[in-house]
């Protein structure tokens, strides 16, 4: 089978859930024979989309990548006013010229998108498209339809983003839409009326290797905590994602509680280093991540952006606790 996967990000320096979900699916899929192509940025950060990879075609783990520039990075003090607007479901709709300008602006908006597109649809048996409110998602999968079958694996969540009226002209336009789980297909069926195209496929997560007493001491050590007495956030450092939440909220329970009580983040966008309890690890290689997480007295996932959380679905995979964010 021939499969080609837009999706926003791509390459083993991006950190995201829907990005590993596609890396996988893909890397996998090729090993198993098929031919798996990805149409992709040249971006690791969602921030700004700025170009980090260089553009074009790279064989990776069997599958073909088409890496593309931004035509601009995006200009947050102009994008974000707009952004509250169009997510904002208590007020009026945006009109479509401004919707247009909202999906571009969100980004990636991939210079010589349609073109590529246009090549590498005919040629492949499904393309996939990933991401509901992402500017290739919404800007292109009109374009690939009327080019052969469309899927899209929007991972929604409920959100201000997810009801915009190009949202559901996008829904219109494919062909199916999979789901990584029952909830998500309802969440599409009731706000946008496409029930029939949906098709639920759990999302898999891989089992983990638990780390051994030394790995887990030796890791922690290196970060100055104690196994057993810290907590753990792993996931982007960005205010959507409550990190900064998880930060306060350790500040107090040490000052009340515990004071010795740490907190540990792992991901990318913040600091490193640690302070006042919170110790910013950056990005880790995946074993010494699987030993902070396996060390941790609790896993926190703070985030009020989530559809599907693998960062917590890891944890459970360790048997660690999970206090996750009620909001």
């Amino acid at each position: 089978m021939k499969l080609l996967f837009v999706v926003q990000r791509y390459g083993d320096a991006v950190v995201g859930g829907a990005e590993k979900y596609v890396s996988d699916l893909a890397s996998g899929l090729a090993a198993e024979g098929h031919e798996v192509s990805v149409l992709t940025s040249c971006a690791t950060s969602y921030e700004d989309w700025a170009d980090v990879y260089p553009p074009g075609r790279s064989d990776e783990r069997g599958v073909t990548v088409h890496r593309l520039p931004v035509r601009a990075a995006r200009d947050n003090s102009r994008f974000i006013p707009l952004h509250l607007r169009a997510v904002d479901v208590a007020d009026v709709p945006l009109w479509p010229w401004a919707q247009d300008r909202w999906s571009q602006m969100m980004g990636p908006d991939l210079d010589g998108a349609e073109a590529l597109l246009d090549e590498l649809v005919p040629t492949v048996d499904v393309t996939v498209v990933v991401g509901y409110h992402y500017a290739h998602t919404l800007r292109l999968t009109r374009r690939a339809a009327a080019l052969g079958p469309v899927a899209v694996i929007p991972t929604a969540h409920p959100e201000g983003a997810f009801h915009v009226g190009y949202v559901r002209q996008m829904f219109e336009h494919a062909d199916r839409v999979v789901c990584l789980a029952p909830e998500e297909g309802d969440l599409v069926a009731q706000v946008h009326g496409v029930g029939h195209k949906v098709r639920v496929a759990p999302c898999p997560v891989e089992p983990r290797v638990q780390p051994g007493p030394a790995q887990i001491d030796r890791t922690a050590r290196s970060l100055g905590v104690t196994p057993g007495r810290y907590a753990v956030v792993v996931g982007r450092v960005d205010p959507a994602k409550g990190s900064d939440d998880a930060v306060r909220f350790t500040e107090r329970y040490r000052q009340y509680v515990d004071p010795e009580f740490d907190l540990v983040v792992v991901g990318p966008g913040g600091p490193t280093g640690g302070g006042g309890g919170a110790v910013f690890s950056g990005f880790l290689p995946d074993d010494e991540r699987d030993a902070v997480v396996a060390g941790a007295a609790v896993l926190v996932q703070p985030s009020y952006m989530e559809s599907f959380s693998l960062a917590l679905i890891e944890g459970w995979l360790f048997g660690r606790p999970a206090l996750v964010q009620g909001a």
